[in-house]
């Protein structure tokens, strides 16, 4: 990349940067939406892997620096459901002391990725810049059709939701509604997503240790 855009090497490390920011912000949006009972906890894991893998093909082919840094910004967003919703997914199913060994595993994952990536694409820094996205694509790819096919959903607000319909679907009962529907009845959609979205960032503002250890995460 340094000899292709003629760029120094802090300016050749700014992508990485970027991606990064992208990754933080992503979970600002995507982590609040997959707590909304109707959305559930896969749409943000799906339509963000679904991005992640178009993103990969321009990324690949980009032949300017200003547009290489544009999409890793979007590649770090549509990247972050995993580290923004990944916690959440264990939670609705391991429970009391399975707990913490799942977010053990799942986190010790997340620490692994960046740490085995390079052992793993080392092979192409003798190749050419572009070959380490055209091997993020030909992971992705197919863990995306892998998600699509095999993810359970496991939220269990919107399991619930999904089940109650079906019920007054078939029993023609109107009054047969899941605990997340009769909390929302009175509540209007802009309240929902005030809940969703406005409600973590008030909370962080609110309280300083949240903040810090938000910040610290982060």
């Amino acid at each position: 990349m340094m000899e292709s855009w003629n760029l120094g090497r802090v300016a050749s490390s700014v992508g990485l940067s970027i991606y990064v920011i992208g990754y933080g912000l992503g979970p600002l949006i995507m982590s609040p939406l997959s707590e909304v009972p109707w959305t559930g906890r896969n749409p943000p894991y799906l339509i963000g892997k679904f991005i992640f893998v178009i993103l990969c093909i321009p990324i690949a082919l980009v032949d300017n620096f200003a547009g290489m840094l544009v999409l890793r910004f979007l590649l770090g967003v549509a990247g972050s459901p995993a580290l923004a919703t990944g916690g959440a997914s264990y939670g609705d199913f391991a429970t009391g002391m399975q707990l913490p060994y799942a977010i053990a595993i799942w986190a010790g994952g997340a620490s692994a990725g960046p740490s085995l990536g390079p052992l793993i694409s080392n092979f192409a820094v003798t190749a050419s810049w572009r070959w380490p996205f055209y091997e993020t694509l030909l992971i992705a790819g197919p863990t995306f059709f892998v998600m699509l096919f095999l993810l359970p959903e496991t939220s269990g607000d919107y399991i619930l939701l999904r089940r109650a319909q079906r019920l007054r679907k078939l029993t023609g009962r109107s009054d047969l509604m899941a605990e997340s529907e009769i909390k929302a009845r009175d509540q209007k959609p802009k309240e929902v997503l005030f809940q969703a979205l406005i409600k973590p960032w008030e909370i962080n503002m609110k309280d300083p240790a949240v903040l810090f250890t938000t910040l610290y995460l982060g």
